[in-house]
């Protein structure tokens, strides 16, 4: 196992606990575990936008949900839950563009999950102005209500 080191400023803890560094600065000896609690930053905002339809006709490509990403943030799309109460293809679009697709089937919960996991978890990096639109699609005999979450990471 290496040794990490993270430059933190040391304050509030007594000389026991500290040791001057070879540039003179004070560094923390830590023995054992340190649990670390990060607090978020104001510019910090998840946004969820959730939406539900009823009465969806079968084979019929329906808009569940949309975002837009907003200008003047940086945007990362991070999850989409879908679900409903009938069997059905979910879709993520970006722009139009199908980003992934999910289906869910008899025997199974009628609900999924999409997860965008990026650079440090933040997430699919979205471009100003980016809609994203959640579609359902099922083939059964009787009307179909369905509902979708989308989660985004807004910085700025």
């Amino acid at each position: 196992m290496s040794d990490s080191f993270l430059d933190l400023p040391v304050q509030g803890f007594s000389d026991q606990y500290t040791d001057t560094t070879a540039t003179g600065e004070k560094a923390l000896r830590v023995k054992g575990e340190i649990n670390v609690v990060t607090v978020p930053d104001d510019n910090i905002v998840i946004t969820n936008t959730f939406n539900e339809v009823s009465a969806v006709v079968s084979s019929v490509l329906t808009t569940i949900t949309t975002y837009t990403a907003p200008i003047g943030s940086d945007t990362f799309l991070q999850r989409v839950s879908a679900g409903g109460n009938n069997v059905a293809t979910y879709q993520v679009d970006i722009n139009g563009v199908t980003l992934d697709k999910r289906r869910t089937y008899f025997g199974a919960p009628l609900t999924t999950d999409f997860i965008f996991g990026g650079f440090s978890e933040s997430g699919y990096t979205l471009a100003q102005g980016d809609v994203i639109t959640v579609r359902v699609i099922h083939s059964r005999p009787v009307v179909g209500d369905f509902e979708s979450r989308i989660q985004v990471l807004q910085i700025g």
